[in-house]
């Protein structure tokens, strides 16, 4: 089974803001004349399903293959396949390649992730005077924009942005 995107054309915004409500506390779920229990967390994500619909959210459902292929693995980093294939290459991600195509792990997908929302919510919003400061005397020192970025946690653009504050006030 391919990934699923549901959008509003597939459920519209009251019908799932009623499903939702429905699946509060509710132990069975029913379905024309099948009625089966699920468990609290197929419930809980059900209804994260549902209330992301009613907020006009687009939901994807992806099955979980233990193998994806470079395009599904794309698909979940929001990347270009080429930059996926960049990506392996550098070693970003862990990947097998039993044959002539690669293979990358969903649990790697899942671990890259993680650390992307890590290393996100590490970086600091800004840089101070002395950082500042300090990344101007790097650049002027040779050091190349990328390498100052990674000294400091942050994007290439940021330093980019503090060389032109520097040179509009010099």
């Amino acid at each position: 089974m391919a990934a699923t995107r549901l959008s509003l054309n597939d459920v519209s915004l009251q019908g799932a803001e009623e499903l939702a409500a429905a699946t509060d506390g509710a132990s069975v779920v029913t379905i024309g004349n099948v009625s089966v229990e699920v468990s609290s967390h197929a419930r809980d994500v059900l209804r994260e399903l549902l209330e992301q619909l009613a907020a006009g959210h687009r939901v994807d459902v992806v099955p979980v293959a233990e193998l994806l292929s470079t395009k599904e693995a794309a698909d979940l980093l929001h990347v270009s396949r080429p930059t996926l294939v960049k990506m392996l290459e550098e070693g970003a991600l862990a990947y097998e390649q039993p044959g002539v195509h690669r293979r990358v792990p969903r649990a790697e997908i899942d671990r890259f992730l993680a650390g992307r929302h890590q290393r996100r919510s590490a970086r600091p919003a800004a840089l101070d005077a002395q950082q500042r400061a300090n990344v101007i005397t790097m650049r002027e020192a040779g050091m190349t924009r990328a390498k100052v970025a990674k000294t400091f946690g942050v994007h290439p653009s940021t330093i980019r942005r503090v060389e032109s504050a520097f040179n509009e006030t010099a």
